[in-house]
């Protein structure tokens, strides 16, 4: 307990001499010491469209005068993996998505400067006042690109000798071995059409 506490004590005369303090909101909760004794003002939740509210709760004290949410509580919700909390209690709804649908003052960003207009225009059922800034350099950009006939197109891709995407039990994760070969396959015929 005592070394504990010394360690929070030097890691307390570290931290409060910075300007900002980042840390995953995984580690905000665990090290909640450390954030009650420094006592920010400000918090700002990169992603919080995707962050479980029990864990954004935790890591907020009565010190915190600003909450800053950034994301799209319209793309991946907070992963929950008990069907019970993510259907009868809606843990698969983030914070930022429960305010903003309460129709709490929000900002939206209604221009993008990163795809071609032709991506962009793929995301308008979605975001319809989504417009493509001026500052993309269309003239300047290989579109399509050598070897392509478009810029953007659909590819039903067949599934492996696995069959479709299955979860791997040894990385716990879902792999499609048929999209895997066919993105090799694509890769390979940028490169030899010079890309």
């Amino acid at each position: 307990a005592e070394l504990r506490r010394l360690d929070l004590e030097q890691q307390i005369g570290l931290l409060s001499m910075m300007k900002v303090v980042g840390m995953t909101i995984s580690g905000a909760a665990i090290y909640r010491d450390t954030l009650a004794a420094l006592k920010p003002k400000h918090v700002l939740v990169e992603e919080a469209g995707a962050v479980l509210e029990p864990l954004l709760v935790a890591t907020r004290g009565p010190w915190v005068t600003r909450l800053t949410l950034v994301g799209d509580h319209q793309q991946l919700p907070p992963s929950v993996e008990n069907h019970q909390l993510a259907h009868d209690y809606q843990f698969n709804t983030s914070l930022m998505e429960r305010l903003v649908n309460n129709e709490l003052k929000h900002v939206t960003l209604t221009t993008q400067a990163r795809m071609m207009p032709e991506m962009a225009e793929l995301l308008l059922d979605v975001y319809p006042t989504y417009r493509t800034s001026e500052r993309v350099d269309v003239a300047a950009r290989c579109s399509p690109p050598p070897g392509a006939l478009r810029s953007t197109w659909w590819w039903d891709v067949r599934p492996g000798p696995e069959g479709g995407e299955h979860i791997d039990p040894e990385v716990r994760s879902y792999v499609n071995d048929g999209e895997a070969t066919a993105v090799v396959a694509l890769v390979k015929h940028l490169v030899n059409s010079g890309v």
